[in-house]
């Protein structure tokens, strides 16, 4: 069996912390912090999230540009977009040209941006890298993209605000953490396991197993390193201690939404296959599941 889980907020009191990032030290600078995240602005923020952005297939353009436009035409303008890999349809370096060609795709996911000053100069991107990006070898955490694939993306006179990041990555939005993650974890947790998880689907579903494995053992990959090679030094990257308000888990499956102990868990499902996407509200702490439709059709559901 696995030790029970621990809510956020007993973890927190156990170790005579109020805030992991170190930004908020004491309480007067909790209450601040809270004061701000009341604010009308706090209150109307979204965050879009949406993972396998397969930037070699022209379908996953024209649906980012549905996207934008769908926002703009309701004049809401996300404050945070989060695209996680893998950003092509095939694993990087199979191909001769595959490195310049990626570097043509982030290219013109730039010029998309670019092309809708609204979103370019006031929401921030963020990008984490899936595990057939190009970078180290696939061991965790994993590396951000190479700055020579996205030094267009990077300037500021084209995207005011972008992050590429690392997997896993963790974000603080006032006095919320949000961990987010781009690894098939129900697949590789069900293909190692010595005996079927019970109950078993539709009673309880997997990634619901998945979850409770993650939470229980307060670590995001919980496999042998002989599975899944980590860099030692930088292992607590991967701990979920304490564990954080929202985890984003992107992987393959369809999407859901699952709150366990303290922790609500999203899977915003694959953007390039299905063009699914979420939009989480930090205010209400609500996931929005949405799909593209065609063009003919409304912008998205």
């Amino acid at each position: 069996g696995h030790p029970p889980p621990e809510d956020r907020r007993s973890t927190l009191h156990a170790m005579s912390i109020v805030d992991p990032f170190g930004v908020m030290e004491t309480s007067a600078n909790v209450a601040s912090m809270k004061a701000l995240e009341e604010s009308e602005e706090a209150r109307d923020a979204m965050i879009v999230l949406a993972a396998d952005v397969h930037l070699d297939q022209p379908a996953t353009l024209t649906a980012l540009r549905t996207l934008f436009e769908g926002f703009l035409a309701v004049d809401s303008v996300p404050a945070m977009v989060v695209l996680a890999g893998n950003f092509s349809s095939k694993p990087f370096g199979q191909y001769p040209g595959d490195r310049d060609e990626f570097r043509k795709r982030f290219d013109a996911l730039a010029d998309l941006i670019a092309a809708y000053p609204a979103i370019a100069t006031a929401t921030h991107f963020v990008l984490v890298p899936g595990p057939h990006d190009p970078g180290a070898a696939r061991v965790l955490p994993r590396q951000s993209i190479p700055p020579y694939f996205v030094s267009r993306l990077l300037d500021p006179a084209i995207v005011a605000r972008v992050t590429i990041t690392t997997n896993p990555c963790r974000i603080r939005f006032f006095t919320q953490e949000l961990v987010f993650f781009r690894a098939d974890l129900s697949t590789r947790l069900r293909r190692r396991a010595i005996v079927p998880p019970l109950p078993p689907p539709p009673d309880k579903e997997l990634h619901e197993h998945m979850i409770r494995t993650v939470i229980d053992q307060a670590h995001l990959c919980p496999l042998p390193l002989s599975v899944q090679p980590v860099y030692w030094a930088y292992d607590y990257a991967l701990r979920l201690t304490a564990t954080p308000d929202v985890l984003v888990v992107a992987e393959d499956g369809d999407p859901y939404e699952f709150e366990y102990s303290s922790a609500f868990v999203l899977n915003p499902g694959s953007f390039g296959a299905d063009t699914a996407f979420m939009v989480y509200r930090p205010a209400t702490r609500e996931a929005e599941q949405s799909y593209i439709r065609p063009p003919a059709a409304a912008a998205f559901t």
